[in-house]
């Protein structure tokens, strides 16, 4: 597939992905941007207090923090963006599917029934300086992508 990807934003700093998931990649190449990605090790699991929304939230945010501690070298001013998805059925949080049989049941629980989606991001910029500027480029509504 060779198309040409409109660049739509005017990048002024480095941008670390704190994610190795391949739609967050894609998602940034078709916004035009340069980009590298680090993996973060953290654990994903749920706090016995946490909401669905508190635990996603805290999972994107820990990811940011995790490549901000570890990698002092990044960089100054690098913009590190993570971010998590959930899925809630019936109240509960489905977690990430261990292997194709597990997401093949998973996919099998979810048939016919309505769930909710969370998907936070957060980022976190490498410090340098006292302050910076940011600019987006002039956009029409027509232009901008808007969730359904």
């Amino acid at each position: 597939m060779n198309q040409t990807v409109k660049k739509i934003f005017d990048q002024h700093r480095p941008l670390c992905l704190a994610s190795s998931s391949p739609r967050r990649k894609d998602m940034l190449q078709n916004f035009g941007l340069e980009f590298f990605s680090i993996s973060p090790d953290i654990d994903e699991s749920r706090r016995d207090s946490e909401t669905a929304e508190s635990f996603v939230k805290r999972v994107a945010l820990d990811k940011a923090r995790k490549i901000f501690q570890d990698h002092e070298s990044l960089p100054g001013k690098t913009l590190i963006l993570s971010g998590d998805t959930i899925v809630v059925l019936e109240g509960h949080i489905l977690g990430k599917p261990e292997d194709q049989l597990e997401a093949g049941k998973m996919i099998e629980r979810l048939s016919g029934k309505t769930h909710q989606s969370r998907r936070p991001s957060r980022y976190l910029i490498r410090p340098m300086g006292k302050s910076w500027s940011n600019r987006f480029r002039p956009r029409s509504r027509s232009g901008i992508l808007m969730p359904a």
